[in-house]
């Protein structure tokens, strides 16, 4: 039995010689279409049978958005885009109702994608670039990468900027009196901006950053203290040496969270206090009021909701710009792991 072609806004555009735009705008009751050329497209989606057309109740369609999911539970966010689906469209007066199906254990085996069951794809941290090349190619529809920058510029990307955020960390422990700052990078893929960071900050300062504390081997990849051994024994190594020095460092900036939360692990079992004795931030903090754990820079994520949202709506009504990266800015969350200083230490314990 043949599968029915899945009727999208294109279609009708062409048999209309509009713009999907114009095609979209009509099918949500959205000025700027004349009266008899909104009755044509209505019509016509009805006799195509275009299932995102108006439904039985007069005005209300809905969105289908697959969201992919990485493994990591701490990032399966889809309910935050479905209330921020809602919010947005509610403050836009568009009767359409957002639908966010997770899909997780997204690989390259996957083959869920000749089934037109969505309207775009939000693709969540993708564990490589190879991964998100694999979706592009099978996706029918607009997909966009949330959290990590698609190098192939094949997609839209929604990303935290990580250059703003480092320097605006570094800057803060400077304003409390760290000069000897050591920075430990997080991913390959924002290490580079987040070194930057560094540099800027200490240059915005008038000051000379420490180089014996930002040699490149700092950027270590990714970390995940319960599955990689391997790493955390590299992070264990670069944090005794660092502390054993006549002049050791007052703070550690990390890329991450957990190679912040990592790092005071380590500095426990050499029982050296944080912050008392020297301070950890961290970043792409997930906000959390009731445990301000390690100070670090919140991973906005609202607001890359909201730009995501918006970005892949304009993609599903037809707009051809070509893809870009959209950075937004994290926020400082004090928590408890920095204190400030009055004066630098001369030696090590």
């Amino acid at each position: 039995m043949s599968v029915r072609k899945k009727v999208i806004l294109k279609d009708i555009a062409e048999q209309l010689d509009v713009s999907v735009v114009t095609v979209s705008n009509a099918l949500a009751g959205r000025r700027g279409v004349g009266q008899e050329m909104r009755k044509k497209i209505i019509d016509l989606a009805g006799e195509m049978g275009y299932e995102s057309a108006y439904n039985m109740s007069g005005n209300d369609r809905t969105i289908r958005i697959g969201v992919f999911t990485p493994q990591k539970a701490r990032f399966e966010l889809s309910p935050v885009f479905l209330a921020l689906g809602k919010q947005e469209l509610r403050r836009n007066r568009l009767n359409e109702k957002l639908v966010f199906l997770p899909i997780p254990r997204i690989n390259r085996g996957y083959d869920g994608f000749q089934d037109d069951q969505f309207d775009g794809y939000i693709v969540f941290g993708a564990e490589s670039q190879a991964l998100l090349d694999y979706i592009c190619t099978k996706a029918r529809v607009p997909v966009l990468s949330f959290g990590r920058i698609n190098e192939s510029d094949r997609t839209d990307s929604v990303v935290m900027d990580c250059f703003h955020g480092m320097f605006h960390v570094i800057s803060n422990l400077i304003g409390m009196g760290h000069r000897r700052i050591c920075l430990i990078g997080a991913t390959s893929q924002y290490g580079l901006d987040q070194e930057m960071g560094y540099y800027k900050a200490f240059d915005a300062a008038g000051l000379v950053p420490p180089e014996d504390m930002t040699y490149r081997n700092f950027i270590i990849g990714n970390i995940s203290p319960q599955k990689n051994q391997e790493v955390c024994e590299r992070l264990d190594f670069l944090v005794r040496e660092l502390m054993s020095r006549e002049i050791r460092p007052t703070a550690f900036a990390c890329g991450s969270d957990t190679v912040a939360e990592e790092t005071i692990r380590i500095l426990n079992r050499m029982n050296i206090r944080v912050p008392q004795d020297v301070s950890v931030t961290g970043f792409f903090k997930i906000d959390d009021e009731e445990d301000p754990g390690v100070t670090s820079l919140t991973w906005p994520i609202q607001l890359m909701a909201k730009e995501a949202l918006n970005v892949l709506r304009r993609r599903m009504e037809g707009e051809k710009d070509a893809c870009g990266v959209i950075s937004v800015q994290g926020k400082w969350n004090p928590g408890n792991s920095v204190a400030s200083i009055t004066q630098e230490p001369e030696s090590g314990a």
